[in-house]
């Protein structure tokens, strides 16, 4: 396969695990009623810590397969 269109394929996987972990986000935020921050909750801590990670990874795999 040529490389754009494995990057492509790969973006899409990052955009709908953005997608879901964003949501799960929104999820715990609804749940424990915290608006802004974590709350001191672990839980959503953990949450936003891995959609924070899962966000610059993307970037920097997507990047590389540009340079």
């Amino acid at each position: 396969m040529p490389l754009p269109v494995i990057t492509a394929a790969f973006a899409g996987v990052f955009a709908i695990m953005g997608v879901m972990l964003s949501l799960y986000v929104s999820f715990l935020r609804s749940r424990t009623g915290i608006e802004y921050g974590d709350g001191g909750e672990i839980v959503l801590t953990r949450a936003i810590l891995t959609h924070i990670v899962m966000a610059v990874t993307a970037v920097m795999l997507i990047g590389q397969a540009f340079s």
